[in-house]
């Protein structure tokens, strides 16, 4: 190497050290100036300016502990939970375990909808922490709570044109009226698992047309009982990621006046599960379930969507899209079932909840729910109006909720289930009134 290539070598090395050593230094210039302003903007509770100048600094590649803190903070302060939690998670990378991150990154979960993430990040704290919501998952029981719903039925059966083929076996039904009672209960199996029940009880008045070998048998009333039990097992495995194993198991009797003989009794059983991934503002899943209602073999694939705009609970959108199948004797029916729902926050203590279900449907699932719609008759359009009010000072949850729908009353051949004949439309209306403990 000569002298002149050596002395080109070390000019440059010299070069790339006074550049490194600026940048270093400049970089330390600029940490100290956005800490100190921020830290000036945090002290005037300006939230808003806070949050502009925070991101200005991550836009310049500047990004420390403190910065990351009050940028939660400061979307913590304006209710912006959904935000605030991806800023605490970044606080706790470059300070792992940091109780103040780690507290108000549980807060953030619970008040943005994602109990399972704050049960989880609860784990992580110690006795150190006092808040009440650290008290609250020390406890195992989630909640409970009862419902009874009311049905109208048909207004005047007269109206129902009921015209079952008398050459052909068979029944057609419409609803007198109905109504379902129903008891809650979640509570925790360790730190990272849920379990929730649901027991209801319907009894159902129908008019039921029936005919048998020709002959044409009426009953004016005629009552229904069923059985049904609902588990969902929510099983937490990282942030936002969540496997839940459903089961429904459904019981009915049918009296004797419907065949003329003896009692007759069904159960069946729907299996399946759910996968759901939360992020920043958005929630998505997927769901399959499988089993039989009614003699149809069913398979059941769901999309959930679920969208907070604001960062929160002040206003979501949710829906739920089901591809249906039902098979009888190597006959199928499809059919597309999807539902939307939005909700908002009326004023500190009171919510409201719109919802739509749509085309038609039944012997219908609703995974994401636990609904169940199990019966020969069709559902179509369901619209409901929630309303829930918080008590203050309480965990407890008043729940009201008003709905209309039009049923489909159908001729079913005994030997042709999918072959659902003289369809007759009348409307329904329902109430529901709940009362829920959060423990």
């Amino acid at each position: 190497m000569t002298f002149k290539q050596n002395i080109l070598k070390w000019l440059i090395i010299l070069l790339l050290h006074i550049s490194v050593f600026n940048v270093f230094a400049q970089s330390k210039e600029d940490i100290a100036k956005v800490d100190k302003d921020t830290y000036a903007t945090y002290l005037t509770d300006d939230w808003d300016k806070l949050i502009k100048e925070c991101r200005q600094a991550l836009d310049n590649n500047i990004d420390f502990y403190y910065l990351r803190m009050r940028l939660a903070w400061a979307h913590f302060q304006k209710k912006q939970y959904r935000f605030a939690i991806q800023h605490y998670k970044k606080a706790l990378k470059q300070v792992p375990n940091d109780p103040y991150a780690l507290m108000y990154l549980m807060y953030a979960y619970e008040y943005s909808g994602r109990t399972y993430d704050a049960q989880a990040t609860s784990a992580k704290l110690d006795s150190i922490s006092h808040a009440e919501l650290f008290k609250k998952y020390k406890n195992g029981l989630v909640g409970a709570g009862i419902f009874f719903t009311y049905n109208s039925g048909s207004p005047d059966n007269a109206q129902i044109n009921m015209d079952p083929h008398p050459n052909t076996n068979g029944i057609q039904k419409t609803t007198n009226n109905y109504s379902i009672t129903s008891a809650y209960l979640a509570h925790r199996l360790g730190k990272y698992v849920t379990l929730h029940h649901n027991l209801s009880y319907l009894k159902k008045n129908e008019h039921s047309f029936i005919t048998s070998e020709g002959s044409l048998y009426e009953q004016e009333k005629q009552t229904l009982n069923q059985w049904s039990y609902n588990a969902q097992l929510v099983v937490h495995i990282t942030n936002g990621f969540n496997i839940i194993p459903v089961y429904n198991h459904v019981y009915f009797r049918i009296p004797s006046t419907t065949y003329g003989y003896a009692d007759y009794t069904e159960s069946s059983d729907i299996y399946g599960g759910i996968i759901s991934k939360d992020f920043s503002f958005f929630k998505l899943g997927l769901s399959y379930t499988t089993g039989k209602m009614n003699m149809a073999d069913q398979n059941q694939f769901g999309t959930h969507i679920a969208l907070f705009p604001g960062g929160n609970l002040n206003l979501y959108y949710s829906f739920d899209g089901y591809f249906q199948n039902q098979e009888v004797r190597g006959v199928s029916l499809s059919n597309f079932i999807h539902k939307h729902l939005i909700g908002f926050k009326v004023s500190n203590y009171w919510w409201m909840e719109a919802s739509g279900t749509f085309p038609k449907f039944h012997n219908f699932y609703d995974t994401a729910s636990g609904g169940l719609w199990n019966g020969l008759e069709g559902t179509k359009n369901l619209y409901n109006l929630s309303q829930i009010f918080l008590i203050k000072n309480s965990n407890v949850e008043l729940i009201f909720n008003a709905g209309i729908f039009d049923s489909e009353s159908v001729f079913v051949p005994t030997d042709d289930i999918m072959n659902r004949q003289n369809q007759q439309s009348y409307s329904n209306f329902n109430i529901t009134g709940g009362i829920v403990w959060k423990l």
